[in-house]
């Protein structure tokens, strides 16, 4: 019976989406990792493959026939258990583009060459892999390198510390991934590549040509070094969909190119969404990957948010990941926002790698601090899923693991006098429902207040850099901007002795992880009898 289903899903599907040219072959298990399907090698049954919109089933001898036009980029759907063979870049294989006159010849930054006609027998390797339903994966908010200098910044700052990565599955470069050198594609993934783990990308808006007339091809440098930008994989019990919500040229600026961007998605692109979720058990961890935010004003002037809400309330374990804004939160979205579902829809929006695009200071090793305008250091995330389940965890570039948190306080207070200053809490991953208290010494955990304001670190620092005489031989870091993951409270000094004391900062999520961080301060006795 199983065996008549997939026959009939397979002719179902097969038959309302051919027209034109006809991309045929096998998904097969490749036992000796030669690339290419041996006689022995058997087929696999029901994997599902795409041209950007339709989507087939392999049948049981895993043959599938999809039907393609002049631009389409075929690829498969990885199913868990499996593992794509990757490149020299740990690029996993597992689309072919199909463009035989390749992109228009015209762009500043070229796309794909000709690919000529369609291989007779398109075919695509998996290797068995076996996939832990609880696994970690890397994602990267915005490298966003603009020239050769930048990219020897992210090299050494970034991906430095994370070549040979163990225990990691895979790795998701967030968008923006190069700043409008497109050329700078190519060596960006070898860098990226040498950290080793399979690593996808999704596509931004300082990654597209300019030079498009259309959206469908204002993509071409992506697909000619990334493959195709939108398409999706399973990984445990996990399903990971990556769209392009980038939409180029803007209809309500079509004679504008730099900085015109909007957010959208086609009728091909929601047609894909559609048809993949469709086939996703209801039981699954879903993550949506892309660029720009469900919150930003990109999203909010068309129906790309609301479409995206409806397709994703069918399931019950959903997360959004997303980059973009170069600063760090989280966002909740409820009925009020269009979220039909009991389970509130958490959207997490990431760091940046480039922090504030590799501006500010330089540390000792001559690399810019960038810290991002709401006071989150320039770092990278970790997505650590367990069955349905995840954590979110924030790595602060070059620190260690442990350093999740900011602590600006006064250095020394006169003992048992009032005064107006404050410990401020930086906590990176926070979130306004999160409880943070600190102590000091060992005394009584006491509560710090949820306060939307700007980070004073970074204020400090743009102002010393403003004041800075000497000629800047790195990029000027932007204004501050409110954060949304600062606590404070007042700094005691009435009952406190003179001397040194200890401040113990707790941190506790809503999921119940728990972070610290310490800092101290001095309690001087007044200088003289008419202190005021």
């Amino acid at each position: 019976m199983k065996k008549l289903f997939i026959a009939a899903l397979f002719c179902l599907i097969g038959t309302t989406v051919f027209g034109g040219e006809i991309a045929k072959g096998y998904i097969y298990e490749d036992t000796n990792g030669n690339g290419k399907k041996d006689r022995n090698e058997v087929g696999i049954a029901s994997i599902a493959v795409s041209n950007g919109s339709d989507i087939v089933l392999t049948d049981g001898k895993g043959y599938y026939e999809i039907s393609v036009e002049d631009g389409n980029t075929v690829f498969v759907i990885k199913p868990s258990g499996y593992a794509f063979p990757t490149d020299e870049n740990n690029l996993p294989r597992y689309y072919y583009i199909h463009k035989p006159t390749g992109s228009p010849e015209h762009y500043k930054f070229k796309g794909v060459t000709p690919t000529g006609k369609l291989p007779r027998s398109l075919d695509f390797a998996l290797v068995r892999s076996p996939e832990p339903d609880h696994f970690t994966a890397l994602i990267f908010g915005d490298p966003q390198v603009r020239n050769r200098t930048m990219l020897g910044f992210y090299e050494r700052k970034i991906v430095s510390e994370l070549v040979e990565s163990k225990g990691v599955a895979f790795g998701v470069s967030m968008g923006d991934v190069s700043d409008e050198d497109l050329d700078l594609m190519g060596p960006i993934k070898q860098v990226t590549g040498k950290i080793g783990v399979p690593w996808y990308y999704v596509n931004g808006n300082h990654d597209t040509n300019y030079d498009a007339d259309t959206d469908i091809l204002s993509n071409e440098t992506f697909i000619k070094y990334f493959g195709p930008p939108d398409y999706s994989f399973n990984y445990g019990k996990a399903h990971m969909l990556v769209i392009d919500n980038i939409y180029f040229p803007n209809p309500e600026r079509p004679d504008e190119r730099r900085w015109a961007s909007m957010s959208g998605l086609r009728d091909d692109q929601r047609k894909f969404i559609r048809n993949d979720l469709a086939l996703v058990d209801k039981n699954k961890l879903v993550v949506l990957m892309m660029h720009v935010p469900l919150n930003d004003p990109w999203n909010l002037a068309n129906d790309v948010r609301s479409f995206l809400l409806e397709q994703l309330a069918k399931f019950d374990n959903v997360l959004v990941i997303s980059a973009h804004n170069h600063t760090q939160s989280h966002a909740y979205y409820d009925k009020k926002d269009g979220w039909n579902n009991p389970k509130p829809l958490h959207e997490f929006i990431v760091g940046t790698t480039c922090g504030s695009w590799y501006s500010g200071f330089t540390d000792e090793n001559g690399i810019p601090e960038s810290m991002m305008p709401d006071g989150t250091p320039q770092g990278y995330a970790y997505l650590r899923v367990n069955e349905t389940r995840y954590e979110l965890d924030y790595k602060v570039a070059g620190k260690p693991a442990s350093y999740q948190m900011g602590i600006m306080n006064p250095k020394v207070v006169i003992k048992d006098r009032h005064t107006p200053l404050f410990i401020t809490v930086n906590f990176f991953m926070g979130y306004k429902d999160d409880k943070v208290e600190f102590r000091i010494d060992d005394g009584e955990w006491q509560p710090m207040k949820h306060t939307v304001m700007l980070d004073p670190e970074y204020q400090n620092m743009y102002y010393r850099w403003y004041q800075r005489e000497t000629i800047p031989t790195t990029r000027c870091p932007g204004e501050a901007v409110p954060s949304t993951h600062i606590w404070r409270a007042s700094v005691p000094a009435k009952g406190i002795p003179t001397g040194r004391h200890k401040i113990e900062v707790r941190a506790v999520t809503s999921s119940g992880q728990t972070f610290y961080g310490e800092s101290s301060y001095l309690v001087a006795d007044p200088p003289n009898n008419d202190f005021p």
